[in-house]
Formats: structure tokens, sequence, C-alpha cells
């Protein structure tokens, strides 16, 4: 079974249900989750499969749902959409389509209906206002004698132009005018147009129209203005029309009499009332309709979906006219296997079915998907391992060590207890910042004293005051040397994190360094080690017994004989070694400068190089050892060193040829099998080897205990077959080995990436502090108190968006980086499928986003 440290146990099964009870089954099972359909009908068209016709309808009732919250979105502020209930996915059975599909129909027929209504009323009644407007300034146009004046322009310019204007009033010697409502920035572009086109034959006058007037389709409100038009001629009239068309200039016809003219406006005033009446009626009846399909509109569009998706389910599924039922298959949890039976029983007695759906197992040589159990908590950081690649089925599972082990590493390169509470948000985060920044010492860049400091000042009052008054004679600053066998109070260390005396040393970043960079390279190697002895567990757990002596024990070994062992010297000298003589196991060390230096070891180790030894078995010699760091610091470590880079030699061909062995060996035997040899010796072997799989699709190789019977063929065929398998793990063999043995040591120096960006950090943080804050602590009094308020404003805005922000994004991204390749690459494949079964819950989100 399923835990939280590996997949869920899958199997592929096959369901049998009768044609009327297959969509209440269906419908069931989506509420589960817990169900992966195969599609039998891969090769299939779409437009070909049984159901193709109810997607359709289903897809069309959708459209029409679209159309009606479009609607109601826009033009019913008052209209509240009732949210879907996403808890209950009980869906009506398969003949509620059609009534479903009826009832949605109707009411985008009413609201098409409604909607067509309202604009055609909206533009007769604002023609009917622009109407009047274009009335009422005529009126006061003719009231002024304005039709006086423009005719005596008229008869002035045809004077001067008769010639040019002879030929365009020829047919009408009357006086003529037209009216009509134009856009208020066109007005001028307009008359130049008319006094051009009409070759100064016709003249413009127009007037603002105060108010604005809203266009009923777009619903735009414009500003505008009435224009009136004189010319004489129906050549000019015809000339005008074709201007006005091109301005969408809208002419309204405009009464020649003043008293016909007050008569249309009394009668357009009168139209006016009873188009805003019957406006206001069409809007109460269509807000009813509104109100109505808001209250069940996400209903609706949530039954559509989920039947959506049911039909989409059955076209998966094989249908057996002879017999009438539906053949399904699926993956399942085996653990889920009752409730699915349930389900299916549930569904055939909704639909009134005689016949039992029957669940039938399916042995099957494909690869199950994989499904990792996850909560709320556990989701985010499963997401971080499949954003990988998913896991093989039934892997370990790095989701439940990443919990811990990403906010970790995170904060080895945040610490900092200041920016951990800014980010204490993200929860494990900041958590792990805050506790790193306290083994750092390091609030804001600054150091705390809660325990008192290890170290002591040994030097009086007066004395720094005299060296105090020499630095400032001779201009330069005052260093004072702590030397550690008189200042260090060696009986008490400070008690938690770092001391915060070395905040104020000038070798403050030597010391740090060096610490961390070496906390680096056991974090570094601890997890490798960790994720090696992961992939003994997923080793014993598919039984690939051999892979456990050629890849898990060579690689332990080789990783434990280079770097577990560099680490425990790290330690070693931490804990063992100080700046006073003294006795490590046994043996004196006259000196502090007998502390082994790693780095140097390190390459004597490879190089095979004696040297000499560097301590004394007796404290009372007198003898003196020059550079007895470079020296040999344990009996018999030149031995020890040799044999551990042997081993570690060792598992080289180990890793590269060990497979190969095993599978050559039982091929060898099989062979003189086929041929009739009964050797008992060899026989005891293969009932050993037979126990051994290797796969070459899945692992590169496996032996396969098989008690078919050999004929000639397979005699034959073997070598052919052995030799292609063999080429094929040799090279991945070499691959592998190779991308290890290199890997451990880029991994490891990967993994100083930690000491770096925890310095980077650091090194912001005191910029920001002692250069931008720090800066304006020495003003005294107001002029100070502004400039702490002033600098303290700019020091926190920073600190937010740099250290914060992209500080904290740099150790996201290499916190993931340090996990998917140094971590994963020791134990996780990730080549699996992820579980996707058939769920309401997930389609409909999907088809709500």
């Amino acid at each position: 079974m399923g835990s939280l440290f590996r997949s869920e146990q899958m199997g592929l099964y096959q369901l049998l249900v009768q044609k009327d009870a297959a969509y209440a089954c269906v419908a069931e099972l989506g509420k589960l989750d817990c169900v992966q359909f195969k599609d039998l009908n891969e090769g299939m068209c779409k437009f070909q499969r049984r159901f193709a016709n109810e997607i359709i309808r289903c897809e069309e009732m959708g459209r029409s749902l679209g159309y009606l919250e479009d609607r109601i979105m826009e033009n019913s502020a008052d209209v509240e959409i009732t949210d879907m209930d996403e808890t209950n996915f009980e869906v009506a059975d398969e003949r509620g389509l059609v009534t479903l599909e009826a009832k949605i129909s109707e009411f985008e027929r009413e609201t098409r209906h409604h909607f067509r209504s309202d604009i055609k009323m909206r533009k007769s009644y604002y023609e009917h206002i622009e109407f009047l407007h274009v009335l009422q300034k005529t009126e006061e146009f003719f009231d002024v004698h304005m039709d006086d004046q423009a005719m005596t322009e008229l008869e002035t310019a045809e004077a001067e132009a008769l010639d040019e204007s002879a030929k365009l009033a020829h047919d009408d010697d009357g006086k003529w005018f037209v009216t009509g409502i134009l856009a208020w920035e066109k007005r001028l572009v307009f008359e130049r147009v008319i006094w051009r086109a009409c070759h100064r034959a016709a003249f413009v006058r127009h007037a603002a129209i105060d108010e604005l007037l809203e266009d009923p389709i777009t619903g735009t409100s414009d500003r505008k203005c009435v224009f009136i038009v004189f010319f004489k001629g129906q050549f000019l009239k015809e000339i005008i029309d074709k201007v006005c068309d091109g301005f969408k200039a809208r002419q309204y016809p405009c009464p020649k009499t003043s008293r016909e003219r007050k008569t249309m406006c009394e009668n357009v005033i009168r139209r006016l009332n009873d188009l805003w009446v019957v406006i206001q009626s069409t809007n109460l009846q269509r807000r009813r309709v509104m109100r109505e399909a808001a209250a069940n509109l996400r209903n609706w569009q949530k039954e559509v979906h989920l039947r959506t998706a049911i039909y989409h389910t059955l076209n998966m599924f094989i249908f057996e006219a002879d017999r009438k039922f539906f053949v399904m298959e699926g993956w399942v949890p085996v653990k889920q296997l009752s409730s699915i039976r349930k389900a299916l029983d549930k569904g055939a007695e909704k639909s009134n079915s005689s016949v039992t759906p029957m669940i039938n197992l399916i042995e099957t040589a494909d690869k199950p998907p994989t499904d990792n159990v996850t909560n709320k908590f556990t989701e985010v950081f499963q997401l971080v391992v499949d954003a990988y690649g998913v896991a093989t089925y039934r892997e370990v599972n790095p989701a439940p060590f990443t919990i811990i082990t990403f906010p970790f590493l995170f904060a080895v390169m945040f610490g900092d207890v200041g920016h951990g509470l800014l980010i204490y948000l993200m929860i494990l985060m900041g958590l792990f910042s805050m506790y790193t920044g306290l083994l750092y010492n390091d609030v804001f860049a600054k150091s705390t004293n809660f325990f008192g400091s290890a170290w002591r000042n040994p030097y009086n009052r007066s004395l720094i005051d005299k060296w105090t008054e020499e630095s400032a004679a001779f201009g330069k600053p005052m260093l004072k040397t702590f030397d550690p066998k008189v200042t260090y109070r060696t009986e008490r260390p400070y008690l938690f994190g770092v001391d915060p005396i070395w905040s104020l040393a000038e070798n403050r970043l030597n010391f740090l360094n060096s610490m961390k960079m070496k906390v680096s390279i056991i974090i570094g190697v601890l997890q490798m080690i960790f994720g090696i002895l992961l992939s003994y567990c997923n080793f014993w757990h598919f039984g690939s017994y051999v892979d456990i002596f050629t890849i898990f024990l060579p690689r332990l070994i080789f990783i434990l004989s280079i770097f577990a062992y560099l680490c425990i010297q790290i330690i070693v000298k931490w804990i063992y070694f100080s700046v006073h003589s003294g006795t490590v196991f046994g043996q004196f060390y006259p000196g502090p400068t007998c502390a082994p230096s790693l780095l140097a070891g390190l390459v004597n180790m490879f190089m095979l190089k004696e040297r000499p030894i560097g301590f004394l078995a007796n404290s009372n010699s007198s003898e003196v050892l020059d550079r007895c760091f470079l020296s040999q610091w344990y009996p018999y470590q030149y031995m020890v060193e040799t044999s551990l880079v042997a081993c570690a030699v060792l598992c080289i061909p180990a890793m590269l040829l060990g497979k190969l062995l095993c599978y050559a060996i039982p091929f060898r035997h099989e062979k003189s099998h086929i041929a009739g040899s009964e050797n008992p010796v060899k026989k005891m072997f293969l009932l050993f080897m037979q126990a051994v799989r290797i796969n070459v699709e899945d692992d590169g190789l496996e032996f396969i205990a098989s008690q078919r019977r050999r004929t000639d063929s397979d005699a034959q065929d073997m070598p052919k077959r052995f030799s292609k398998e063999y080429a094929d793990t040799l090279v991945e063999q070499v691959i592998r080995t190779t991308e290890f043995v290199l890997g451990c040591v880029s991994h490891t120096a990967s993994y100083l990436r930690l000491w770096a960006l925890s310095l980077a950090h650091s090194q912001l943080s005191d910029v920001l502090w002692y250069m931008l804050f720090g800066q304006c602590l020495k003003y005294s009094g107001f002029t100070g108190s502004v400039f702490i308020y002033l600098f303290f404003l700019l020091f926190a805005v920073l600190t937010f968006a740099i250290l914060v922000m992209m500080e904290g994004l740099s150790a996201f991204l290499h916190a993931l980086r340090l996990h998917w390749v140094e971590f994963q690459s020791k134990f996780y494949e990730g080549d699996g499928q992820p579980f996707v079964p058939f769920s309401f819950r997930r389609y409909l989100k999907e088809r709500i986003k």
C-alpha cells in the first residue's frame, strides 16, 4: 500500500457495465477521484465516437450560458450571480439533458429578444432626442433671422462667382436648407469640406448641444452639435448628402415654418414620453429574466460541464453492441477498490439496471501511473519535486524529506533573524532562516550578546587611551590584537552560535568564511549519502538485489572513503584542536600550528605521499616539529588513507562491470542448459541467479527466472539477444559510473554555494547598515531625528527589495538546484507518469479557469 514515502499501489482493472447503467456509473466514479481511464478508442476521430452529438449539444449549451453570463455582467449591475455549489456533484440522469437544453434555449431566446427590443427602442429614443435638439436649435436660428443673413450672403457670393456656380443652381431658385446632428470635433472640417465641395455656394451654421448624447449601441456618451446648411438647387443637395454620409452626420427633416416646427416639437416630446415608459417596462421585464437566469446560471454551468465530462469519458470505452454493455479499462489504487465497487453498485441502482457491474484485474506489463497522496501542507513540496520529474511508480518519494531540507538549505544561504522575520509568511523558510540567523548571530547585520563573550579584553584603560592618542597623531586606525592564549577563556565557549566579538574583528570574514565553507561541505556530503541510502530502499523494494551489490554498495563505499572521511577530519579538528598545546587521542600536539591542514592533507592523500609524523608521544619532550600542520596528525594515517583511496578506486570497476558480469554468468549457464548440460553445481548457482531480474528497458538489465520450455530456436537467438543487451548495458553503465564519480566531486563543490550566498547576503546586509542607516546615527538632535526618519525609510525599502526579494529568490533557486541535481540524482529516476483520475472537481476547476 502507499504511504507518504512511496506512491500508492496501482492496478489495471477492466469494468463491464450495462449500457443503461454506464452513464450513472461514470457519474458516481467522477465523485471518487480514483480511476484513470484508458482511451480504448484512441485511433478513432472524436466526431466518429458514440457520444459526439451529445458533446456538441453540451458545448452549444455552454455557449448559450456564456452569452447569458455576458449579458448579465454587462447590463445588469444590480443582479448578482449566485455562486456555484462546488461540494455537490450530483448529476441528473441522462434523460434530463433534453429538459436542460430546452430551458437554456428558452432563456437565451427570451434574453436575445429583450436586448434586441431594448436596443431598438433606445435607438429610437435617442434619435428623437437628437431630432428635438435639431428642431429647437433651428427655431433659435430663425428667431434671430439667420435665414435672411444667410440669403444675403448667398446672393453676394453668387454675384462674385456667377460663372463658377451657375451650373449648380440652374434648376431651382428657391431657398433650401438641411439640418442634422454632427460630432462636435468634426464641425470645422465639415464646414470647410461643404464650402469647397459646393464651390462657396453653400453656408454652414452650427450650435453646440449642452448635454452629452449617448450612443445606444456602444453605450458611449459624446458631445455633438446641430448643423444647418443653406444652399440652392437639387444638385447641391446631393453633394451635401454625400458629405454628410462621409462624416456620419445624421440628417433630420426640419419644417420651414415656425408653426410647423413647434407642432413637431410637441409631437416629438409626446413620443419621447411614450418611448421612455416602454423602455422602463422592458427593463423591468429584462431584469426579471436576468435575476431568474443569474440564480441558476452557475448550477446550469456546473451541470453542463459535468455532463460533458461524462460523455467525454464514455467515448473512451468500447461498446459491445451484441451484448449491450460497455468495456472500460483504467488504473485504480488498490486500496480504493472497495469504494469503486460501491460506486458502481450505486450507479446501477440509480439506473434500475438488473445486471451488476463486473470488475476484473488485468495482468499487464505497462508501467502504472504514480499517485503520491498529499495534503494542503505537503502538496507544495510535492509540486517542487514533480517539477523536476514525476517519481517512477513505487520508488521513494523525496517530498517528505524536502519538507525539511529545502527550507533548511534556503536558510543556510539566507540566515538572518531580521530578514527571517520579514519572510515569516513563508513559514518554514522564515523559521529556518531565523534559526540559522541565531547560529550566525546575525540580526540585520548586527550581532547580539545574549550569553557573554568567551573573549576578554586584556588591555587597561590608560593603555587604550595612549594608543588612541598615537593613532590620532599618526592618522592611522588603532588595531588591538587578542592573543588566544591570553584573552580566550577556554573553560566556556559562547553558549549558542557565533561569539559576538567576531562582529568587531578585522579578520571576521576569514573566520566566518572558513566556518561556513566547512559547514556547507558537511551538509552536502550528508545529503548525498542520505540520497544513496534511499537508493537502497528502491533496489530492495523492486527486488533488484544485483543493483544493491553492483550500484549501492560501491557508491556508498566510494563517497564514504573520500568525502565522509574529509567531513570526519573537519569535525575532529573543530572539537579537539585549539590554539593551545594539548593531547588528542593519546598523542601530544605541541602547538596551534599542529592542527592539520585539510586541503593539503586531501591532496597528499590522492598523491599517496608519505609525510613525517606531526605529533609527539610524550608531552614532556622538547622536540620541535617544523610545519607540523603538513605532517601526519594521527598514527597509521598513510596506511588508512592509502586503503581508502584503494577502496574508492576499486569501486569504479565494480560499478562499471558488476552488472555485466552478473548478466554474463547466467547467460553462459542458460546456454549450457539448452545444450543439455546437467551440472548440479550450475543448477544451484542458477537458482540463486534466477532471483535477479535485469530489465533492459527500465534499469538497463534484468535477469528473470523463467520456467518456460527452451527450444532450439531460443538457443540460436540467445547469442544475438545477449550481444545487443550486453552492448546497451555497457554503454549505460559507462555513462552512470562516469556521471557518479565526476558528480561526487562537482556536487560537493556545488554545495559551496551555501557558503557563497550566505557570504553575499551578509556583506549586502553590512553595506546597507553601515553605509546607509549607520551614517545617520552620527548626527544628534533634531537633525539626527530627521535623518534617521528619512534614511530608515530608504533602508527598509532597499532591505525588502534587495535582501528579502532578490536574495530570497536567488536562495530559493539555488536550494531548488541542490535538491533536483545534487540530492535527487543519487536515487531518483523521475520518469513516471502522474496519476490523473477522472474527477468532477478537477474538471470543474479547469473549466472555470
